[in-house]
C-alpha cells in the first residue's frame, strides 16, 4: 500500500521516488526518472545512473505460477536505458547500456539485452546513432547538465506540485457525508445528498482549484506557456515545464474523463471539442489539439514527452484530427500529427513524426499504414 498508492501518487516523476525505493532495497543510480511505476519487491531491482521508466510500464519482479509456488528474480537495468510507456520487462531480465525499450513493446523474462539495442514489440533492432546525433546538435553535453540540480530546487517544485491536494479534504467531507447519509433513516435525504450535492461540491471544488493554479502555473513558467523544446532530464527548463504538467494533471484527476474535466480544460486552453466521445485527457492542455467528433477509447495515451538514453527529453505535440478513431491502450508519442478520418488500433504505437493520410487505418507495433476500403469496393 505504502510503495503502490502513497509514493506513486506523491513523488511519482520526481527524484523522490527513486530516493524512496532506494530506502526499500532497491539498487539506484544517480539521474534516474521513474514516472508512476509501481515496483513491487523493489529489493530485486537494480538501475544504474540515468535510467528512465515511463509511465504505465511494468517491471516483473515476482511471479505467482499455477502450482502455488513463487518465482522471484531479480532485474537489472543498466546505465541510461530507458523504458518506454506500457511496456514490460520480464523476470531476470538484464537490459544493457544505452538502450530503449520502446512503448507496448516486450522483454520475456530472463532476457539478456545487449547494450545499444531497439526493441519494438517483440522485435530487437540495433540503435540507430541517426536520433542521438540530431538530439546532440541541440543540447550540448556539458558534465553541469547530466546533474540532478541542488536538492533544494527538487523540494521547491514537489511543493507546488502538491499544492492542488489541499482542496482534497473537502472531497473526502463530502464523500464521507454521502457514505453517511445512508445509514440515515431519512431516506430522501440521503438520496438527496449523493445524486445532487456531492456532485455538485466536488466539481465546486475542482473549478475553485483550477482558477488558483492556471495563475500558478504561468508563474511557474514566468508567464509562459508549455512550448516544445529539447532539454536535459532534471535540468531547470524540465523542471519548470514538468511542473507545469503536473498542476494542470492534477486538477483534472479527481473528475478525470467526465464533462466536468473538460470544461476545467478548457480553462486551461485545452483545444478539444465538448461533444467529443473519450475517456482520457491530454498530457498538457497547451501541446494537445483535438478536431471535432474524435473518439478515444479506454487507457490511450497522448504523450507530450520522448525520452532518450544520456537524459535528454523532448516536449512535442500531438494533435489529432476530425473524425479520428483511436481505440484502447495505445500510445501516440510526441510531435505527432493524425490526420482526419484515421483509426488507431488498439494496442498500437505511433512514434514520433509518424507520416499519417486521410482515410488510413494504423495498426501494431511496428506501426503498419493501411488504406482503409471505403464501403463501395
Amino acid at each position: 500500500y505504502i510503495t503502490g498508492n502513497l509514493l506513486v501518487s506523491f513523488f511519482g516523476g520526481t527524484i523522490w521516488l527513486s530516493k524512496a525505493y532506494g530506502l526499500f532495497g532497491a539498487k539506484i543510480g544517480n539521474m534516474t526518472f521513474i514516472e508512476d511505476t509501481f515496483i513491487r519487491v523493489p529489493f530485486f531491482v537494480s538501475l544504474g545512473n540515468g535510467v528512465v521508466i515511463q509511465s504505465g510500464a511494468r517491471l516483473e519482479t515476482i511471479r505467482f505460477l499455477p502450482n502455488g509456488n513463487i518465482e522471484t528474480g531479480k532485474l537489472l537495468l543498466e546505465t541510461n536505458t530507458v523504458i518506454g510507456c506500457n511496456s514490460f520487462v520480464g523476470l531476470g531480465s538484464t537490459i544493457g547500456s544505452s538502450s530503449i525499450i520502446n512503448s507496448l513493446s516486450i522483454v520475456p523474462g530472463k532476457s539478456n539485452i545487449p547494450e545499444n539495442t531497439s526493441i519494438i514489440g517483440v522485435e530487437v533492432f540495433q540503435n540507430s546513432e541517426d536520433i542521438h546525433d540530431a538530439l546532440e546538435s541541440h543540447i550540448t553535453s556539458s558534465s553541469s547538465e547530466f546533474a540532478e540540480g541542488p536538492l533544494s530546487r527538487h523540494i521547491f517544485y514537489l511543493f507546488i506540485t502538491c499544492l492542488p491536494g489541499l482542496f482534497q479534504p473537502a472531497l473526502l467531507i463530502s464523500g464521507y457525508a454521502s457514505i453517511y447519509s445512508l445509514f440515515s433513516e431519512d431516506v430522501y435525504l440521503a438520496l438527496l445528498i449523493i445524486v445532487l450535492v456531492y456532485p455538485l461540491v466536488t466539481a465546486l471544488v475542482i473549478f475553485i482549484s483550477a482558477m488558483l493554479v492556471i495563475p500558478m502555473r504561468f508563474w511557474v513558467k514566468s508567464g509562459k506557456k508549455a512550448s516544445p523544446m529539447l532539454t536535459q532530464l532534471y535540468s531547470k527548463p524540465f523542471l519548470q515545464q514538468w511542473t507545469y504538467f503536473k498542476l494542470y494533471q492534477a486538477c483534472i484527476n479527481s473528475l478525470r474523463g467526465t464533462i466536468v474535466s473538460r470544461c476545467v480544460g478548457k480553462l486551461f486552453g485545452s483545444r478539444v471539442n465538448l461533444s467529443s466521445h473519450f475517456t482520457m485527457e491530454p498530457e498538457e492542455a497547451d501541446l494537445t489539439q483535438m478536431g471535432k467528433n474524435v473518439f478515444t477509447a479506454n487507457n490511450v495515451k497522448l504523450r507530450n514527452t520522448s525520452f532518450y538514453p544520456g537524459g535528454r527529453v523532448k516536449f512535442g505535440r500531438v494533435e489529432l484530427g476530425n473524425l479520428s478513431f483511436v481505440l484502447d491502450r495505445l500510445v501516440v508519442e510526441a510531435d505527432n500529427k493524425i490526420e482526419s478520418n484515421v483509426m488507431v488500433d488498439s494496442l498500437t504505437r505511433v512514434p514520433s513524426n509518424m507520416e499519417t493520410t486521410s482515410g488510413s487505418l494504423l495498426l501494431g507495433n511496428p506501426s503498419l499504414k493501411m488504406p482503409i476500403r471505403s464501403q463501395h469496393d
